[in-house]
């Protein structure tokens, strides 16, 4: 893993953090814990400030690295000149020393998609709990409570129900997924 960080979208009322994607774990389970992503707060990709999440409570807001991904959303995808009008956050470490808190948060909350680690990783300290790759998924509900973790190997496809029963969901985090 040679990349550590992180993309937020806000879809439709519900968060989903894609990160670093074949195993479906239950999150909610493990800690009764009263916290949700929305107690939170990242730096806008210009690091001028840092953001309440609280404020993307059932909003839609998609996020990447600095100036390469403005770059890329104003040249190339959309393209055209296009200049988001929503925030967008700046890099996060999700594992190591420099692990963002709502990184720690969201892991504890969540069990480790596997029990074995790679060797050579670029982060210290290595946790079993760490984000093993760029394609590991959580889901988060409209509450800000994560509910799934998938390993980098599940496809995309697989988890559309899951997204599609959360989207449905009155704000009730104690129903099953």
């Amino acid at each position: 893993m040679t990349d550590s960080s992180t993309l937020f979208y806000f879809l439709y009322g519900f968060a989903t953090l894609f990160v670093a994607s074949g195993q479906r774990l239950v999150c909610s389970e493990l800690s009764p814990e009263s916290r949700t992503i929305y107690d939170f707060k990242a730096w806008d990709i210009n690091r001028s400030h840092e953001v309440n999440l609280s404020k993307y409570k059932g909003q839609q807001e998609p996020g990447a690295n600095g100036t390469e991904i403005l770059n890329g959303i104003k040249y190339i995808r959309p393209g055209g000149g296009f200049v988001p009008n929503f925030d967008m956050f700046d890099k996060i470490d999700v594992n190591g020393k420099n692990e963002h808190p709502l990184y720690t948060y969201i892991k504890n909350q969540c069990p480790p998609t596997s029990e074995e680690f790679e060797d050579d990783l670029e982060y210290s300290p290595i946790k079993v709990s760490d984000v093993r790759w760029n394609f590991e998924e959580f889901l988060i509900d409209k509450t800000g409570k994560p509910r799934l973790r998938f390993s980098p190997n599940v496809p995309p496809s697989f988890i559309k129900s899951d997204i599609e029963k959360l989207l449905k969901e009155k704000e009730n985090p104690n129903s099953t997924i």
